[in-house]
């Protein structure tokens, strides 16, 4: 069985920063995100939604009541997200209750 090399502090130093500012980057999107749809789509949005993250396209959002799921226009929101991300980035939004 073969040992695996320790990690060298540098490299390891590294990633926690790549991870770090990836974190920071991705919030940040996120919080411009929501400015964008309290612009857009609805005022007061923010308050009453969570972003989730995105894969493979899908995107899920936590909403704190079950009025807001039944009253999204989520073809309306998918293309304002995708308008904001700059291109065909999410094709379906999945809402969950909080």
């Amino acid at each position: 069985m073969k040992k695996k090399e320790p990690l060298k502090i540098d490299s390891l130093i590294e990633k926690v920063l790549k991870n770090a500012e990836n974190k920071k980057r991705e919030y940040i999107q996120r919080e411009d995100l929501l400015r964008f749809l309290e612009t857009r789509f609805n005022p007061g949005i923010s308050r009453h939604i969570q972003l989730g993250k995105l894969r493979k396209k899908r995107m899920t959002i936590k909403v704190d009541s079950t009025i807001w799921i039944m009253n999204f226009r989520n073809r309306e929101l998918i293309s304002l997200i995708n308008e904001f991300l700059g291109g065909d980035k999410v094709d379906k939004i999945t809402l969950r209750k909080q």
